[in-house]
């Protein structure tokens, strides 16, 4: 045995240079943080990005859009070890104003020292008001894209799943939170089933459709989430037949808040769906609807022991039975 002496001697060299090692190794080369988002469209505000750098090293910041595109570049060249900024006015290569919508500020960092690169991203907002300016980061918001996996949903002329549409919608409004500073939870983020890993939750032995459906509102419970929101696409026998609709349920103890958010959310939808065809076309309004659909009514024994504990609704965009808003949706 190594006198005890010895070993005293040996673990404290050990402790000396383990740290410093370990802390060499976890060093990012790059970080991002950013203020000023939501970017409030006109307002002359802007986005900062601050890049910071453990080493001199080549920088390229980039604003990018939902699908990964380049909007504008903000700084691509050399940087010095330490902070850099980079400003961003809400407009793209051609000065022209971005869309509203979510967006992603891209660092990517490539050391002098050893040529390694990392890479650092964060999500940020425009919008066209502030998303309750007080203090954003005390929302949860349960998103919840409807259908998934093997619960296809609805099914355009060409194939095209409601489950897939619903998913990207969901996703980017799920992004637009967040950048804003909401957080966010949603039911999936994938084309899979909500009730992911199977999960008897109904009490009825079987794992089906039903446990599916329920565990959106598990979810939205435990999240202790402030708003339900739940995003569908319609269809109809009549291939004539289209626009959005906003459902609530009007029979529990918060449904006058469910209500009013069911008309802002139809009010929005209306104006942005006009907005996307530059006036040319004006949806069909089937209004705000009291529905008790499955993950907005109240308890009901055996199928709906845990029903939503807070304001929510099931949006309907459009139809995927009328040609032209199929394509609208793609």
């Amino acid at each position: 045995m190594r006198p005890p002496l010895a070993l005293a001697l040996v673990a404290m060299l050990v402790l000396s240079l383990w740290p410093s090692a370990v802390l060499a190794q976890a060093t990012p080369l790059v970080s991002l943080s950013v203020t000023g988002s939501p970017l409030i469209v006109g307002e002359g505000d802007k986005v900062e990005a601050v890049v910071s750098l453990a080493e001199a090293a080549d920088v390229r910041v980039r604003v990018v859009d939902y699908d990964g595109r380049t909007v504008r570049v903000l700084h691509d060249g050399p940087a010095a070890a330490g902070p850099l900024r980079a400003g961003w006015f809400g407009r793209d290569t051609g000065k022209a104003r971005v869309a509203r919508g979510p967006y992603r500020i891209v660092a990517a960092a490539t050391a002098d020292s050893d040529q390694r690169v990392e890479r650092a991203d964060t999500w940020v907002t425009v919008a066209d008001r502030p998303i309750y300016p007080l203090a954003p980061e005390f929302i949860t918001v349960l998103v919840d894209p409807g259908h998934g996996g093997e619960f296809s949903g609805a099914l355009g002329q060409d194939g095209t799943r409601e489950a897939d549409i619903n998913l990207d919608i969901g996703l980017r409004l799920a992004r637009m939170l967040e950048g804003a500073g909401v957080n966010v939870v949603t039911t999936r983020t994938t084309d899979a089933n909500a009730n992911t890993p199977p999960e008897e939750r109904t009490g009825d032995g079987v794992i089906d459709i039903d446990d599916d459906l329920a565990a959106r509102p598990d979810l939205a419970n435990q999240a202790r989430a402030d708003l339900f929101l739940s995003i569908h696409n319609n269809f109809a026998v009549n291939t004539s037949v289209g626009g959005p609709s906003t459902l609530y349920f009007d029979e529990r103890p918060f449904g006058a808040r469910s209500a009013r958010l069911a008309r802002v959310i139809q009010e929005e939808m209306l104006a942005a769906l006009e907005a996307s065809v530059g006036g040319e076309w004006q949806p069909y309004d089937h209004g705000t609807i009291v529905y008790p659909y499955y993950v907005l009514r109240g308890f009901d024994p055996p199928r709906l022991r845990r029903p939503t504990q807070m304001p929510g609704v099931l949006s309907e965009g459009l139809f995927l039975s009328n040609p032209f808003e199929l394509r609208q949706l793609k």
